[in-house]
């Protein structure tokens, strides 16, 4: 998750200007970036760069070692054409991308992935809870001091302005979601968010 950009260069200009030099009061992960709050007792980088794009190197590419897997992907064949054309421009030697790296395809090289199903409990989770803390600090707007459900039934009840291309908001799981990081969690089959988030951990 996080922004998308069309070139890296793009990308880089997005994180020039979401970066943040100091701790946010406001937000607790920042203070330990990037380990959040489950921080070891690391502290914070000192030096964090407020240019990123000083970094885009068109050649970055030269000489690395790529690997690739169709994990998560399904069918190749049935993802899109420019999927497939940017695939087979970095297989042939990645000259769209500035270099000529070495394309490994882990799938064939008989690699493994750890499970990654966690992380829909964790977005869940988290969701509501900054919600709910974002909305306590707002003022003069319907959804001041709310919750999410707050934001949902204030979107449903003006769909036709607030929500035109999806009309309702519907979803109700976050909701239904118990409130410690340690309570087990039924709509999950039981797993806690501290072990959700341990999934994801080794995952990535």
């Amino acid at each position: 998750m996080g922004p998308h950009g069309r070139t890296v260069a793009d990308a880089a200009a997005a994180l020039s200007v979401i970066q943040s030099r100091t701790f946010d009061g406001r937000d607790p992960a920042t203070g330990g970036v990037p380990l959040g709050w489950q921080g070891t007792g690391k502290t914070r980088p000192k030096n964090i760069p407020t240019d990123y794009t000083k970094f885009v190197n068109p050649s970055g590419l030269q000489g690395a070692r790529l690997g690739v897997t169709r994990v998560g992907l399904g069918d190749l064949t049935r993802l899109s054409r420019r999927h497939r054309r940017y695939w087979m421009r970095l297989r042939r030697g990645g000259r769209a991308y500035g270099g000529r790296p070495m394309v490994i395809d882990l799938d064939a090289a008989g690699f493994t992935f750890a499970s990654a199903d966690g992380e829909f409990l964790v977005l869940l989770f988290d969701f509501r809870n900054d919600v709910r803390a974002y909305f306590g600090t707002r003022v003069g707007v319907p959804v001041a001091g709310g919750t999410l459900q707050s934001a949902i039934d204030f979107d449903n009840a003006d769909a036709d302005v607030e929500m035109p291309f999806f009309n309702r908001i519907s979803s109700t799981w976050p909701m239904r979601l118990r409130r410690d990081r340690d309570d087990p969690q039924p709509i999950f089959g039981g797993l806690t968010y501290n072990q959700a988030l341990a999934i994801d951990h080794n995952a990535a």
